[in-house]
């Protein structure tokens, strides 16, 4: 495979970065519209979606997997207990551990949420050739390699 010339490298760098910040714009809006429906805000979503993803987690491991501080998931947690939607429970072999998880209401909600991203993210791919969705998720596995 050939090297790209440094000043295509700017090229294609600013061009990928604004797609990508639009892309996530986009996404993000669109979760901010449908969150704002339910009265959670869009970090306390993201949280929701962590614990549907890995069931139970401490909040470093919460914190680490977002990329928030340990403070602000603990804060974002605090109001899901209040609203029900989390559950936090002490490690019997550790009392100083403390896991979260999502609650049966938690649970629902997440699932319905997922429900809605997924259904937008078929539709928005069904639009792909199939050559262009297998080249699409090669590129995204290899990016995240990279950064990694």
């Amino acid at each position: 495979m050939a090297k790209i010339a440094p000043s295509d490298t700017e090229i294609y760098t600013r061009q990928i970065w604004s797609s990508l910040r639009r892309l996530m714009g986009d996404f993000s809006h669109k979760m901010a519209e449908t969150v704002a429906e339910s009265d959670l805000s869009y970090p306390q979503s993201l949280v929701l979606f962590e614990l549907r993803e890995v069931e139970q987690a401490t909040m470093g491991e919460v914190a680490s997997s977002l990329n928030m501080s340990p403070s602000m998931v603990s804060r974002l947690v605090d109001q899901l207990v209040e609203k029900s939607m989390v559950v936090r429970k002490r490690v019997p072999e550790d009392r100083r551990v403390v896991v979260v998880s999502l609650s049966i209401k938690g649970r629902e909600y997440a699932d319905r949420l997922y429900k809605f991203y997924e259904e937008e993210m078929k539709a928005i791919l069904s639009t792909l050739k199939q050559e262009e969705l297998v080249n699409f998720i090669s590129f995204l596995k290899e990016l995240d390699e990279r950064l990694s």
